[in-house]
């Protein structure tokens, strides 16, 4: 069973981002108001086969959303209700369950009023995706991170891990290839600039540009940890693991191998 410790429910921080690197491609959308993203980090459950665990997180956009399933919708920005009710189907049934007749549903507006706004149930699902690469991107944005490098990445890759297993369902949905197409530009926008933020980080180590390739690298790594745990692949390895404490080891190595080969250049 995972243990909690200080840096599971740190709050995790980091400085601006840089430009995104060119000839990089990742999937998401332009960044929103940071006001309207952060949030004070809360207990979320998440669902391990029948079990629920509680870790700290940020607090999803579907758990902010007011009102319950099935609230009929008034006035205001339908668009946005459209998306916060969907993500919400999405967390609690699955994606299988979200489609524009049944978000139209729940909210009590006419099957024809999502089209509108969403030409189909995959530009919705883009909108969802792109939401979660804006709450990532704003944590890591609105971070203060270490001044020491190592700790910095560090911070960058428990940040990642949290984010993944306080959103599973939004987090499988980022990162799915289904999405991973060109009309949907404010998704790679917002991906582009999560990549440009761990790529920051990277260049602080003294590796010289583009560090593209390092980049890849630990958000490689850190993305195949959070994906083992929620797929249930760590348990069983080994005794109680801490997979904050697994990246921290693999930073800390990560940082030495590329200092080495910045030495080198």
């Amino acid at each position: 069973m995972l243990r909690r410790n200080a840096a599971f429910c740190a709050a995790i921080r980091r400085p601006a981002s840089a430009a995104a690197p060119g000839g990089v491609e990742f999937y998401a959308g332009s960044v929103v108001s940071v006001s309207m993203l952060m949030a004070p980090t809360y207990g979320v459950s998440w669902r391990r086969q029948h079990e629920w665990r509680t870790i700290s997180g940020p607090m999803r956009m579907a758990e902010r959303r007011g009102p319950g399933k099935g609230s009929a919708y008034h006035h205001g920005d339908l668009k946005t209700a459209l998306r916060v009710e969907a993500e919400r189907i999405l967390v609690e049934r699955g994606i299988a369950e979200v489609g524009l007749r049944e978000v139209a549903r729940a909210l009590g507006v006419s099957h024809n009023a999502p089209y509108r706004h969403f030409p189909n149930r995959e530009a919705l699902l883009a909108e969802i995706a792109a939401g979660g690469f804006q709450r990532l991107g704003a944590l890591y944005e609105e971070a203060i991170a270490p001044e020491n490098p190592t700790a910095r990445v560090t911070a960058i890759g428990h940040m990642y891990l949290r984010f993944a297993l306080a959103e599973p369902a939004v987090f499988r949905l980022m990162m799915g290839k289904d999405l991973a197409k060109p009309q949907y530009v404010e998704l790679k926008a917002a991906a582009d600039g999560v990549f440009a933020m761990v790529r920051a980080g990277v260049l602080t180590a003294g590796v010289p540009e583009p560090a593209v390739a390092e980049t890849l690298a630990l958000w490689s790594i850190v993305h195949g940890i959070a994906t083992l745990l929620l797929d249930d692949r760590i348990e069983g390895h080994g005794g109680s693991i801490d997979p904050f404490e697994v990246v921290t080891t693999f930073t800390a190595t990560f940082m030495v191998g590329v200092r080495a080969n910045a030495s080198r250049s």
